[in-house]
């Protein structure tokens, strides 16, 4: 995944666990498919398994609302949860 910073324009790569610089869209020769806004939480909740099920499932719920066009959630599921969970 990467995600791009509207200001700056630096390009960020998730890998490892986390964002990294890349560049910006023109040094990296990277064609711009799509661009959208989101939110990144600066401070994440670090959940354990059971409440991950009952976050994912609110988040089901709520995106299946034809009202609702986004859902953010600022809590941190760790991969062994989600592959628990999964």
């Amino acid at each position: 995944m990467v995600r791009a910073n509207r200001r700056s324009g630096t390009m960020w790569k998730w890998g490892e666990g986390m964002f990294r610089p890349i560049g910006t869209a023109g040094q990296a020769k990277i064609p711009m498919e799509t661009a959208q806004q989101t939110m990144i939480p600066k401070n994440t909740i670090p959940v354990n398994a059971e409440n991950a099920r009952a976050i994912l499932r609110l988040v089901d719920s709520l995106e299946d609302q034809d009202d609702v066009q986004n859902v953010y959630v600022n809590c941190e599921i760790p991969d062994e949860v989600m592959k628990e969970i999964l």
